[in-house]
């Protein structure tokens, strides 16, 4: 029927119920799991309310034949009411379409912060008062260690030890310089940087972890 909009069930993940209720119970349930809830949800709401009654009613015939049967009246009205709540309940907590993209330094590479700030986009940053407490950390510690990182020598490369997790420089340390530590709290050779860094990074390194876990 060329009057009948495009169902949007075809782009909607399948969500096993069984396995979504288990997760919940035993709070193992991530964001991904979340944001899929959130797009079936949709699906589910638009495909009941936006499509003609002689698609939407043998749907809901459909529905109310399987275990979830007797839960929700053949109308639908009440399944759209459900749905619409269930996706405001999950867009309250979780990033849904918001951009919470890593954080972009003119002085650090990408790489290093791309690993340390695997927590954007995951909860909403107002959600609670730790998140954003946490998210203004990290904020503040990546500053300081830009600032720390722009009083290296002109002309020397940012360098990222990726298996450390470490901004520096190539060469030994000289004068005021200090030898980056490697994961074992040891010196790294033939690697530089200025004690303001190296506790810069120190910090950054640590408030994103403590980000991960608000």
């Amino acid at each position: 029927d060329e009057a009948c909009p495009p169902l949007p069930l075809d782009d909607a993940p399948n969500l096993p119920r069984q396995k979504l209720v288990r997760l919940l119970a035993e709070k193992e349930a991530n964001a991904l799991l979340f944001r899929d809830a959130h797009r079936a949800s949709v699906a589910c709401r638009q495909a009941i309310s936006e499509a003609p009654s002689s698609i939407s009613r043998p749907l809901l015939e459909l529905l109310d034949a399987s275990e979830a049967g007797g839960v929700f009246s053949l109308e639908g009205d009440d399944l759209v009411d459900a749905a619409a709540r269930l996706e405001g309940v999950i867009s309250s907590v979780v990033s849904i379409d918001q951009d919470d993209a890593v954080s972009s330094s003119d002085r650090l590479p990408a790489a290093f912060i791309e690993r340390n700030e695997v927590f954007r986009g995951v909860v909403l940053r107002d959600h609670r008062p730790e998140v954003r407490d946490a998210y203004a950390r990290v904020d503040a510690c990546l500053t300081e260690l830009e600032n720390a990182v722009a009083e290296f020598p002109d002309g020397d490369d940012v360098l990222y030890d990726v298996a450390n997790n470490v901004v520096c420089l190539r060469g030994a340390p000289s004068g005021d310089e200090v030898a980056p530590r490697d994961r074992f709290r040891q010196p790294l050779p033939r690697r530089r940087t200025s004690q303001r860094a190296l506790d810069a990074n120190d910090a950054y390194c640590a408030a994103c972890s403590d980000a991960s876990l608000v």
